[in-house]
């Protein structure tokens, strides 16, 4: 388990199921040789964990979530949120949508325009199977323009 330190905030965005905060990591292992860090309009980032039954019922209990960590971003014209679906076979479930705000670009080299979001998976946990990787991707929502974020997911302990 690898363990990030960082200033606790938190920050109200538009989604009212998603918030920006930043907390410890825990848990999963990144091992999917096609993950994808960079989201683009046709091609979303995409990372995968590997969960042991623990971590499985971790989710499910609303005890482990995952952050979505937006570390450059450039905004897409015409402006457009981001997207985060669960990947299960072949089948996409839209877990949340969010935005960057405020809506400019910045790098990897800024870390402190970093934003996180969190997202609850324990609705959609019953898809999850024990033993089969859970795969997340977020992609933009928009049908045209250009843009990219470079994207880091992470699965983290929340209170209990």
């Amino acid at each position: 388990m690898r363990v990030m330190q960082s200033k606790p905030t938190v920050r109200m965005f538009l989604s009212g199921f998603v918030f920006l905060t930043t907390l410890s990591h825990a848990g999963g292992t990144h091992d999917d040789p096609i993950s994808r860090s960079k989201a683009t309009l046709k091609l979303p980032a995409k990372q995968c964990f590997n969960l042991d039954a623990a971590n499985l019922q971790a989710l499910q209990q609303d005890h482990k979530r995952a952050v979505v960590v937006v570390q450059s971003f450039k905004p897409l014209r015409p402006p457009a949120g981001l997207v985060v679906w669960l990947v299960v076979g072949n089948q996409r479930y839209e877990l949340t949508r969010f935005a960057v705000y405020p809506l400019r670009a910045f790098t990897v080299q800024e870390p402190e325009r970093q934003s996180r979001f969190l997202v609850s998976l324990m609705e959609q946990t019953s898809l999850i199977k024990a033993g089969e990787p859970l795969c997340l991707e977020v992609g933009f929502d928009g049908s045209q323009g250009s843009g990219e974020a470079e994207i880091r997911i992470e699965l983290i302990n929340t209170p209990k």
